[in-house]
């Protein structure tokens, strides 16, 4: 226990001896001490770290430090904390007395010693040369003379041939010097490289070996890993001949020099910033300029990096190959971001445009780093490459910090947050009727409708093709069976046009709705908006021609959220939710239930969430009442009248695409390190052998359906049991593979190709019986329409719109802005959204278009919620 607690206080008794010396501390409040013993911490740590890595003590366990060892390090941590917190004392007497030429003289005096320093100890080493003549490895007609030089018989040989390579030798990182002594009648040329390892190495491709006696040529060379099979090869340049007397290699400090100018520059930077121009009283760019540029300046080189991790080396190496900032459209990128900040840093940003921007920024680099590499290489990879991960974070917080200020700031300005009074009942049905001579060229192009897997699957469950099972809702099924029958009757295309008619329809008069609802709460100017977005956005014409249970259910879930905003609104108005508005909320959320199963996880916490809205106690019960309602609803509809007629459930590893995933990829990356007994278990549950072989980061179905169904509860159990002992053992692997399935969710910027094509096609891979419905038109109309939806996802800014990430932030900024408007109350109303990003999340595929089509149809009714200044309209 003693050795545990001085271990723990030797890291913090020096911080509290140094804050209580300090006199800045002494009669601040909670916040600032917390922030100097912050500062004295890694100041007096990293320091006493660095002190013991210099005496050769390389890394320090902390469970496995001595006694003694404790006390040396206690020992030292507090005579640096009393030395620098006397010094910085005695300095800041000595700096408010002094003149601004003497602060000067002193501050440069501080520098040189550093430089000084650095320069004995990295750049003055001297290293000393390895003759490598004798290790090289002669061609056919090169020989060794007497003199113990190569020689070559020129006539044995033509142009490019290698007269001489090797020494094959290991290399460790760092900078050498390659000096070849030779004489040669013409000039020649050597290359430096290496077959196993050339990506490890940063040499000249070739150079000359110039004409003449007792020359000598160097070049440099830098290994930023290791090698094992360095290759230095003379060339024939097939005239003349050549003599090699002697080759050397030695390690120089360029890499040493390379920090240390850096530093110099550092140094340079803040002396003409902070002293020289304040000593000669030359006019120079103010403090908020110099902010203003090197901001600019970081968020256009955090835009410039890619992601992917090039390989390892120096720090200005990594940055140089990882970022791809040339061309005019960085420039002008730059520009405009120095002109926005210019204009725009001169306010302060309140706390939740801070908080926005850090949850935004954590998005972009886990989007980053899982695109590019597919792990967590760009964020972990190295201490270099945290160094730039860093850097980029700050570049993308600044970005988001000041653009989410400016955008709450127009948000506040803007002139439609009271009601209009100029949107009357006529504007459902105008927007009923703009809605359809939208999506009218779309359904006439795909005459009599598009049918994906899962909606061919559906059929074939109606047409009795395939057993019935509840995997999809069997509701939705028995309703396209109802359309499909009648339609049936004329033929298979007519089946399928009444199937897509009756999806179609609905849609378009809910969305209608949504857009009355809209303008009635908001204004005209939202209306229009609303309008535009689901009449010109290709993915709702696209889902209202296609079989599938997705567009109905995002339709459903819309009409849900209408209504619980205006049970919101109501409780706003009267204090208390009438119980007609709750009947009404309860049905549509049992609806949207029955279109999709996860539908249960949004709608009904979103419904009890009404409870922490002001109401009275009776409305509260009927809350609760009609939420077990909708509960005992879906029990009764998804597990025991399946159950009375005889539909076989559907199969549980659907919930289980996370866990599945995270095992497959440590079979993938970990497959020698599992045990027998953990390879048993998971066999009982999944085809354990091809988990490696079968893993996909961005989908799950190929791991998921090796699930056994006959497996055994206990069988479960024990594969969970060795799932949570192999998540101790390799938590970055799983924490990976849940980013890989789910990083599209909440990265706008990922790119998904081709994902559009299953919902403007028939599946007829999926075709049983004599089920035969085809397009009308040609596929040249159709790939008409295929062109714009493809545009939509390429195109600049409309890209965002067809991005799944895109929505997700969508809610954040409308929550972060709601919260900006002191409206946490209102607050509730994204409870739903929320749980539908988390639901994707858990999905089996990553930025699935379709799994976000809720929150996409809800968008504009969370865009005018969030900009109201008041919910009390009428």
């Amino acid at each position: 226990m003693f050795r545990v607690i001085l271990q723990i206080g030797m890291f913090f008794i020096p911080d509290a001896i140094a804050l209580y010396l300090m006199e800045e501390g002494k009669g601040s409040n909670r916040w600032v001490r917390l922030k100097l013993c912050v500062r004295y911490f890694f100041l007096i740590n990293l320091s006493v770290y660095f002190l013991s890595y210099i005496r050769g003590v390389k890394t320090i366990a902390f469970l496995s430090m001595t006694h003694s060892y404790c006390v040396k390090w206690l020992t030292a941590g507090i005579v640096f904390a009393f030395c620098y917190t006397v010094g910085i004392q005695y300095a800041r007497i000595y700096f408010h007395k002094a003149g601004k030429v003497v602060r000067c003289i002193f501050v440069l005096l501080v520098q040189s010693v550093i430089l000084a320093s650095l320069i004995k100890g990295f750049c003055c080493k001297q290293y000393q040369y390895m003759d490598i003549t004798d290790r090289m490895q002669p061609a056919k007609h090169t020989y060794l003379d007497e003199d113990r030089t190569w020689c070559m018989n020129r006539e044995e040989y033509e142009k490019n041939d290698v007269i001489l390579s090797g020494p094959y030798m290991n290399l460790a990182e760092g900078a050498y010097t390659i000096t070849i002594e030779y004489d040669s009648s013409a000039v020649q040329y050597a290359q430096v490289k290496s077959e196993k390892c050339q990506e490890n190495l940063e040499a000249e491709t070739s150079f000359f070996l110039g004409g003449g006696q007792k020359q000598t040529r160097k070049t440099c060379i830098r290994s930023i890993g290791k090698i094992d099979d360095l290759d230095i090869q003379i060339k024939y340049s097939g005239k003349g001949d050549i003599r090699i007397r002697h080759i050397w290699i030695q390690q120089n400090n360029a890499v040493g020099v390379e920090y240390v100018l850096i530093l110099l520059l550092m140094f340079i930077a803040w002396d003409i910033w902070k002293y020289l121009y304040a000593v000669r009283r030359i006019q120079f760019p103010s403090e908020n300029a110099l902010r203003t540029v090197s901001y600019s300046f970081l968020s256009t080189l955090a835009i410039s990096f890619s992601g992917k991790v090039v390989q390892s080396g120096t720090l200005i190496g990594l940055i140089r190959g990882e970022s791809n900032g040339v061309g005019i459209i960085y420039l002008l990128l730059w520009f405009a971001i120095y002109s926005f900040y210019r204009k725009h840093m001169t306010k302060e940003c309140d706390h939740m445009s801070r908080l926005l921007a850090c949850v935004l920024t954590i998005c972009m680099i886990i989007g980053i780093s899982m695109s590019s590499n597919e792990n967590l290489r760009f964020i972990l990879d190295n201490p270099r490459q945290s160094c730039i991960c860093i850097g980029i974070i700050v570049g993308y917080y600044i970005l988001f910090k000041y653009g989410i200020r400016y955008l709450f700031v127009k948000l506040d300005s803007l002139s439609y947050y009271k009601c209009d009074r100029r949107v009357y009942r006529q504007s459902f049905l105008i927007a009923l009727g703009v809605l359809s001579v939208c999506w009218l060229a779309v359904w006439i192009c795909f005459l009599p409708g598009s049918i994906a897997w899962d909606g061919m699957r559906q059929l074939n469950m109606a047409l009795e093709n395939e057993s019935f099972t509840n995997h999809h809702p069997w509701l939705s099924t028995m309703w396209m069976k109802f359309f499909l029958k009648s339609g049936l009757k004329i033929n298979d295309n007519m089946g399928v046009l009444f199937v897509v008619l009756s999806n179609e329809m609905i849609e378009l008069i809910i969305y209608a709705f949504t857009c009355y609802k809209i303008g009635k709460i908001g204004g005209s100017k939202l209306y229009f908006v609303s309008l535009l977005f689901y009449g010109l956005h290709p993915v709702f014409s696209m889902f209202g021609q296609l079989v599938m249970k997705d567009g109905l259910y995002a339709a459903m879930f819309t009409l849900f959220m209408i209504k619980y905003i205006d049970c919101v609104m109501e409780g706003r108005r009267k204090v208390v939710i009438s119980k007609p508005s709750l009947v009404i909320l309860a049905v549509t959320a049992i609806l949207t239930c029955v279109l999709r199963k996860n539908g249960i996880y949004i709608v009904l916490p979103a419904y009890f969430c009404l409870l922490a809205d002001k109401s009275t106690k009776e409305r509260k019960l009927a809350v609760i009442m009609l939420g077990f309602t909708i509960a005992g609803s879906f029990i009764l509809v998804d597990r025991i009248l399946p159950e009375k007629l005889g539909i076989e459930q559907g199969s549980s590893r659907e919930m289980l695409s996370i866990p599945f995933q995270q095992t497959a990829r440590c079979f993938k990356e970990h497959e020698k390190e599992i045990t027998d007994y953990e390879f048993e278990i998971i066999d009982n549950i999944l085809a354990a052998d091809r988990l490696g072989e079968l893993y996909d980061p961005g989908i799950s179905d190929p791991v998921k359906n090796t699930y056994k169904e006959k497996n055994s509860t206990e069988d479960l159990k024990e594969y969970f049991r060795v799932w949570i002992d192999m998540f101790f053992k390799y938590p970055v692997t799983y924490i990976e593979a849940t980013l890989q399935g789910s990083y599209g969710y909440f990265y706008p910027f990922a790119n998904f190709r081709g994902k559009q094509n299953d919902y403007i096609s028939i599946n007829y891979n999926m075709m049983t019986g004599d089920f035969d419905p085809h397009y009308y038109f040609s596929y040249e109309v159709r790939n008409k329409i295929g062109e714009y939806i493809y545009a939509w996802k390429k195109l600049p800014i409309l890209s965002l719109f067809m991005s799944t990430g895109s929505y997700t932030w969508v809610v954040f900024i409308a929550m972060g802005y709601t919260v900006h408007r002191k409206r946490c109350g209102d607050l509730i109303v994204y409870i739903a959204p929320l749980l539908n990003v988390l639901v994707c999340m858990a999905s089996p595929v990553n930025g699935e278009i379709r799994y976000v089509l809720p929150l996409m149809a809800a968008t504009p009714l969370l865009l005018c919620w969030c900009c109201l200044h008041t919910t009390t309209c009428k």
